[in-house]
């Protein structure tokens, strides 16, 4: 969500990368073991990017090539400056024995992540980012009451925990409902302590899950603006947000 239009992500992106790479040899096309993996990451990003608006498809897709651009330089760098290893003073200990590759259920993931609501969370629904007096960053859910949040991905069940900077509405709080992977809406229980309001709900996963991320609904039940009440903001209001706290509940279920 962040300020910058798609097309100037492009170009700053471009000109990151200009004259970097030299990529005049590859073979386009490849082995029929690139080809296979090719496949399975094409199907893996249309799983991941599905539901996005184009803006947000477009970031997030750039933000991908750009980290395995990154990466890559690295690597080729590395190969092209970098000095020869010495040769070893006694003959190299025997290779271990193969791996076995591993396959999807074989994948760990992680049981909490603690994320800001800053410049690096993507998501739908929300005003631009802001800043309290203290530096805190946080998003006003508006001007529609629904929006979504793009999360990693945890093993299920998760609880969901959505720390408040303020909210507009708050005689609505025990009426908001979360959503996971398009679940089933679940109330959320509110909880305050020291002045400060977290809402917490544990939604079931459904269907629509991705490899690699969650998707949480949040249906804040209304908006309203503060110009109603004689203030010059003449934005649609709900909820602001300032933290996910997400954890893995019991028996991980995957």
């Amino acid at each position: 969500m962040s300020g910058h239009s798609l097309q100037d992500a492009a170009k700053a992106l471009a000109a990151a990368l200009a004259g970097r790479l030299d990529l005049r040899d590859t073979d386009p096309s490849g082995t029929a073991v690139d080809q296979a993996l090719r496949a399975r990451v094409l199907s893996s990003y249309a799983q991941e990017l599905s539901g996005l608006a184009p803006e947000a498809s477009g970031r997030w897709l750039l933000e991908r090539l750009a980290t395995l651009e990154s990466r890559l330089i690295a690597v080729q760098s590395a190969q092209w400056h970098g000095e020869a290893p010495a040769r070893p003073a006694a003959p190299a200990p025997p290779a271990p024995p193969p791996v076995a590759p591993v396959v999807a259920d074989e994948v760990v993931l992680p049981r909490r992540i603690l994320m800001t609501c800053d410049e690096s969370l993507t998501g739908e629904g929300f005003y631009p980012l802001e800043r309290s007096g203290e530096g805190t960053p946080f998003y006003w859910l508006g001007p529609a009451p629904r929006a979504t949040v793009l999360l990693p991905k945890l093993a299920t069940p998760v609880e969901v925990r959505l720390r408040l900077h303020a909210a507009f509405v708050p005689e609505v709080l025990p009426e908001i409902r979360l959503s996971l992977d398009g679940g089933a809406w679940t109330p959320v229980r509110v909880e305050e302590e020291a002045g400060r309001v977290t809402l917490v709900a544990a939604p079931p996963p459904g269907e629509a899950a991705r490899p690699a991320s969650m998707r949480l609904g949040i249906d804040a039940v209304r908006t309203e603006s503060p110009a109603s009440k004689g203030e010059a903001d003449t934005r649609q209001l709900a909820i602001a947000l300032e933290r996910i706290d997400l954890s893995t509940i019991g028996p991980a279920g995957g």
